[in-house]
């Protein structure tokens, strides 16, 4: 890392690095009433976690009961979810616990769907303000507990599940009495007298007790207070489902995951990543890539989002996608298991502790499997088998130097008013395209609020890049010129404080001073055209446009006609970037190179940051991430991300001596594809890659790299695909030592009950050496399936191989 001179920004306190529980954990959604034949799938994938739902009421405790059973007998850690959803019938007669509209309208009992509906859905049901809620759901969850038993392998807890308020198009909640009760006691909270907050709405309250919250936003002012409060109150609920849960079982760690990244549904929904991660003890998040309006961005979006608000806490990914035929008629097998690969090793790469596909064998749209072995069980089994060879668990993202910033406040200013959900789409489309220019650049960013830096949290970093944050208030404008005064990098575009947190106006902008911090006046002037921005041999699109009066700052771009498009100001110690345009909105898919290189470039020039993945991208958008662990091992992850519903594009030919990307010499670096079928053999694990230069031939859904200074032997094998009964098979399995010291033990192969023979050779491997070994057995009964695996067993521990499927055939 590279410092900036006495008493900068570079030498204040990083992020926190992440921590990882041991093992890494990786698994599926799992039903306790599952099939035979889908259970043992569930155990051949090796995965060691599993999401258990619908807990915390009565009628789960026996299956909750034999589901954690079973699951403790194969050694697999369970994510318990807490009730809140679906709870006994006698919540139906709580109607005073039932959400209220805009319009004074509430939600119907339905015993068919077994839950509270509005318009037809069912999540969630009950007021996050109502007192009675919480004490009949405190009864439950009680004795739900104390009805279960010990809980010896539960990993942790899953508290409400995508806490938030309903995303219906014309209908805004919650109008509930408590909700209101508790608007006027968070007012107080806001304001230092009634007379204070009648001056900012322009109303005429005689007290706190008499504000009424607004039906729609012709008062703006007071919509903005009425919706952060409305977020306020599920963090509420949260600390008091997270306090009970901690009185109940105090050892488990608590959790709530996240329906996705804050995005164009939020000023509906509510679902505030940030504060309501803030007080679990683990970040989750649920993602789904496979819709159209998702990017190949997304993943990686959504994670930095999540580690972003995780400040170092451990990461799940407590739902995502599993691709399943019924959502994705169109792709073959193959094709889905590719998608779900990339995901897989995407939300490993960003920094996943923990990882749940959605669903075993549960809701049709979401299943892995009727009970058959598929493309995609190959792949969460082989990522599983990866995962443990590498001592995932051990590995970690490094702190991050620059952070994109997310301003929930400017989500419900641009989209106030009673949605439809597309309301957030520009701004949400911004954000995204910021953090796709920055992936292009292959700079790895925490994606922040601006309430985190406003809290102090920004400090950490070297560089800010604020996603149109239109709103503004004095306290944050202070914090960001501080930031930039103490040598950091601040990058914005010329919304920034255009609008005070309550909406009010400015005539020019920046307010708050922030032109006296960026060196320029600017006055919007063209709200919807597009333009053209040119910076030095860089040309990207802009969405709209200012007029900038220079007061100080230098010009480093122009419009085509001439004006100025991009300035630079030096501010003490630290620099500030300011774009005459929306910048982010048109790069939202990823297409603007020119837009990448130039932030890529001030980055590199104003505070010394560079990839750390310095991956060559020739024929689109690789996403490249870096993990380590203590003993200094570096794991690049390289995914190829899917866009939107279609079938993952592959890379062939992708890297030339001439062109390979990167090295690490004199450290070993073994490569980690999908498994290789080719000339009627199948390779599995690791291939040395020799040489001062990294070179990968192809690439269809991701890529592994271990650059190993010390690490434990890893397994390749290589073996026929079809044989015929009572056969002689061959599997040849290649021990790497990638360590210091020498490797002794024993290899075996592991077969099924009616095959015979390889039953173990003794190996010697010098340090950072490596030996190939050639096992015979002798095939059983003729089945569709065989699943064989090497074992390396040595000092009371082993390593296994991914697992080898051979069909023997008559």
């Amino acid at each position: 890392m590279c410092l900036l001179a006495g008493g900068t920004l570079a030498q204040q306190s990083r992020p926190p690095a992440q921590t990882r529980p041991k093992p890494f954990l990786i698994g599926a959604e799992w039903r306790e009433d599952a099939s035979q034949a889908v259970k043992d799938l569930f155990w051949e994938t090796g995965c060691n976690f599993a999401r258990v739902t619908g807990g915390g009421y009565a009628w789960a405790v026996d299956s909750h009961r034999r589901a954690l059973d079973e699951l403790d007998r194969h050694g697999v850690r369970v994510l318990l979810q807490l009730g809140s959803h679906y709870p006994d019938a006698r919540f139906f007669e709580f109607k005073d616990a039932y959400f209220i509209d805009q319009f004074g309208k509430g939600g119907v009992p339905s015993k068919q769907s077994w839950a509270v509906e509005y318009d037809g859905q069912a999540w969630p049901q009950y007021s996050y303000a109502s007192s009675h809620f919480r004490t009949e759901l405190e009864k439950d969850l009680t004795a739900y507990f104390k009805a279960l038993g010990p809980l010896k392998n539960v990993d942790s807890l899953l508290l409400h599940n995508e806490p938030g308020l309903f995303w219906l198009d014309k209908r805004v909640f919650d109008y509930n009495p408590a909700s209101i009760e508790f608007f006027r006691n968070w007012l107080q909270t806001q304001y230092k007298s009634i007379f204070e907050l009648n001056k900012r709405w322009g109303s005429s309250y005689g007290s706190f007790a008499n504000v009424e919250p607004p039906q729609d936003s012709k008062n703006l002012a007071a919509w903005m207070d009425w919706r952060r409060s409305n977020t306020s109150v599920i963090d509420n609920f949260l600390t008091w489902e997270r306090t009970l849960s901690h009185r109940i079982k105090p050892v488990l760690p608590t959790s709530t995951n996240l329906s996705g990244p804050i995005d164009n549904w939020f000023p509906i929904r509510l679902g505030d990543n940030y504060h309501y991660s803030a007080g679990m003890d683990i970040a989750s998040i649920d993602i789904y890539p496979g819709s159209d309006w998702t990017t190949r961005f997304f993943p990686g979006y959504a994670m930095d989002m999540t580690r972003g608000a995780a400040g170092g806490k451990p990461i799940y990914v407590a739902e995502c996608e599993s691709y399943s035929a019924t959502r994705f008629p169109k792709l073959t097998d193959d094709q889905r298991a590719a998608r779900l690969s990339s995901d897989l090793w995407s939300y490993i790469g960003h920094g996943a502790n923990a990882v749940s596909v959605w669903t075993l064998n549960g809701q049709d749209e979401f299943r892995l499997t009727n009970g058959e072995f598929n493309a995609r069980l190959g792949a969460l089994r082989e990522t599983t088998y990866v995962a443990k060879m590498l001592n995932l668990g051990d590995f970690a993202k490094p702190a991050r130097e620059v952070a994109l910033v997310i301003d929930q406040d400017s989500y419900l200013l641009n989209t106030n008013g009673t949605p439809p959900r597309d309301w957030a789409g520009e701004i949400d489309k911004t954000a995204q395209g910021i953090y796709a220019a920055l992936a292009q650049a292959h700079i790895e960013v925490d994606v922040i609020s601006a309430d985190m830096v406003r809290n102090g949290v920004g400090v950490r970093y070297k560089a800010l890049v604020l996603a149109s944050p239109t709103a503004m208030d004095a306290g944050l404008a202070k914090t960001l010129t501080e930031f930039v005064r103490s040598g950091g990098l601040l990058i914005s575009d010329a919304s920034i404080a255009r609008y005070d947190r309550w909406g009010k106006t400015f005539q020019t902008s920046p307010g708050f001073d922030l032109d006296r911090l960026f060196g320029v006046q600017a006055k919007l002037t063209d709200s919807d055209s597009e333009f053209v921005v040119q910076v030095g041999k860089n040309s990207f699109h802009g969405r709209g446009s200012y007029t900038i009066t220079l007061q100080g700052a230098e010009r480093l771009g122009r419009f085509a006609d001439g004006g100025t498009a991009v300035t630079l100001h030096h501010y003490s110690k630290g620099s500030a970037i300011l774009f005459a345009t929306n910048f982010g909105e048109p790069n939202y898919a990823g297409a603007e190179k020119g837009l990448s290189e130039a932030i890529g470039g001030w980055l590199n020039k104003y505070v010394e940051i560079a990839p750390e993945v310095p991956i060559l991208d020739l024929l689109g958008y690789l996403d490249a991430a870096l993990l380590k662990d203590p003993k200094g091992n570096r794991l690049t992850v390289i995914t190829n991300p899917p866009n939107k519903t279609g079938a993952i594009k592959p890379y062939l030919d992708l890297f030339t001596e001439e062109n390979a990307f990167f090295a690490y010499s004199p450290a070993q670096s073994f490569l980690f594809e999908p498994a290789t079928r080719k000339s009627g053999r199948t390779l599995t694990g690791p291939r040395r890659l020799e040489g001062k230069m990294w070179v990968i031939p192809s690439l269809m859904s991701h890529a592994a790299i271990l650059t190993a200074v010390d690490h434990t032997p890893l397994l390749a094998t290589d073996s026929p695909q079809v044989t015929t009964p009572s056969s002689n098979v061959v599997v040849t399995t290649t021990v790497f030592n990638p360590s210091p010291r020498p490797l002794t033990g024993d290899l075996e192969l592991r077969v099924p009950a009616d095959w015979s023979g390889g039953r173990h050779t003794s190996i010697k491997i010098v340090p950072f050496g490596h030996a190939t070994y050639s096992l015979s057995v002798i095939s059983g009964s003729p089945t569709k399936r065989a699943v064989l695996k090497a074992v390396l067993m040595k000092s009371n521990t082993q390593v296994e191989s991914i697992p080898l499927d051979i069909e023997v055939s008559n």
